[in-house]
């Protein structure tokens, strides 16, 4: 009979150790997650045609990434507020590149839609940074950015589902 192993449990040590090198590597890699549709827009550019592409994605983009960069200012994490600030560029570069190209019917009240949807994020966001304390602020925007965060994963499954 093989003798037991013990493995050993990690140490609170190799803990912050792994916590720092994600906090690291994380906006890194949101930075990535902003450049995966740029094949994409430029696919859209090069055939002047959105096809069947739906544009949630890319107003999603913005309004989640404007909201984590407002949690990152409030919160003085420049991590958080650099990277999302990325996020907030990429998606209206392609939003933009979106409706330049977008020639379905009904494109024009769609494209509406979604600006007037991402503004009044923006708008809500920064009326609370200058009603509410700076805390309090935080922290709803906090529960604000994560139900944006599904919002943008969910619309990214309407997309591969065309």
């Amino acid at each position: 009979q093989a003798p037991c192993r013990h493995q050993a449990l990690p140490t609170a040590t190799m803990m912050q150790s792994l916590l720092a090198l994600c906090g690291t590597l994380a906006p890194y890699c949101g930075v990535l997650c902003f450049l995966a549709p740029m094949p994409t827009i430029l696919e859209v550019a090069r055939d002047k045609s959105t096809g069947a592409l739906p544009l949630l994605p890319y107003s999603s983009m913005i309004s989640n990434s404007f909201v984590w960069v407002m949690y990152g200012l409030l919160k003085n994490l420049p991590s958080v507020y650099m990277s999302n600030a990325v996020g907030v560029t990429l998606g209206t570069y392609y939003f933009r590149t979106y409706t330049k190209y977008c020639t379905t019917i009904g494109a024009g009240k769609q494209i509406r839609t979604h600006f007037r949807g991402a503004a009044c994020i923006i708008v809500f966001n920064m009326c609370l940074a200058q009603i509410l304390e700076k805390d309090m602020t935080a922290d709803i925007i906090r529960k604000e950015g994560v139900f944006y965060c599904l919002e943008l994963f969910a619309s990214l499954l309407v997309a591969l589902k065309h």
